[in-house]
């Protein structure tokens, strides 16, 4: 989003207010060396410690759930409008499909 908004605007030239490139790119830069250097030090780190993939992907995830629980507090919509209209509504017995679904979103 960062470079594609800077995308929209002419790029000043030298000698003229403002910087003469474009700063959409050089986030996009720092974010694939970080990324890279992360993926990296986190795979050597993961190994001496002796865990396997499916003990990395455990534990990634796992450190995950705090950040995501605090976010959708802060950022989602919890309204009592809202939680009407997006929680489940339960579908009457004798219309319920051979995969046993319980609810339907409408």
């Amino acid at each position: 989003m960062i470079a594609a908004a800077t995308d929209t605007k002419p790029v000043p030239q030298l000698g003229q207010n403002g910087p003469s490139w474009n700063i959409g790119y050089a986030w996009m830069f720092c974010n694939c060396i970080v990324t890279a250097a992360n993926a990296l030090l986190m795979r050597g780190r993961m190994k001496s410690l002796g865990f396997k993939d499916g003990d990395t992907m455990f534990y990634n995830n796992l450190l995950s759930i705090p950040v995501l629980a605090i976010a959708t507090l802060l950022f989602e919509d919890w309204s009592a409008a809202n939680l009407a209209k997006n929680l489940c509504v339960p579908i009457p017995v004798h219309l319920r499909s051979p995969y046993k679904l319980k609810c339907w979103q409408p």
